[in-house]
């Protein structure tokens, strides 16, 4: 049933992300292709695993825990390279389009990553 439900998790993300809008086409340094990055930066930044775990939980208590503690530090870089890359990226939009855009993608991230969440806290698993 994990299968199952993952698979349809992952659907709805293809399609509420538009991700096949991204696999055909050249990549020009255009509105679909910020969009497609402020895509990569929501993923990093919203779909963090660290923070559901007890506070007081050593980084070391386990190789799963101490991996996903080297992830979230790796992200974190990453989300600060992307955050400039973003801002500076020579690009056809004005700030204002630029801050819908991120909006948006954080808004479909975070509702799909929710989701994800509540099917276990509900007590599906």
């Amino acid at each position: 049933m994990v299968y199952v439900e993952a698979t349809q998790l992952n659907q709805r993300f293809w399609l509420e992300a538009g991700i096949y809008s991204y696999l055909f086409g050249t990549l020009a340094f255009d509105a679909r292709f910020y969009t497609y990055l402020t895509l990569s930066h929501a993923m990093l930044s919203v779909v963090r695993f660290v923070p559901l775990l007890p506070p007081d939980m050593p980084v070391d208590s386990s190789p799963f825990v101490a991996s996903l503690s080297r992830l979230e530090v790796e992200s974190g870089r990453l989300i600060q390279s992307q955050i400039r890359f973003l801002k500076d990226m020579e690009v056809d939009l004005d700030r204002d389009a630029k801050e819908r855009i991120i909006e948006q993608q954080h808004s479909i991230v975070s509702g799909i990553f929710d989701e994800f969440l509540c099917g276990f806290v509900g007590g599906a698993h």
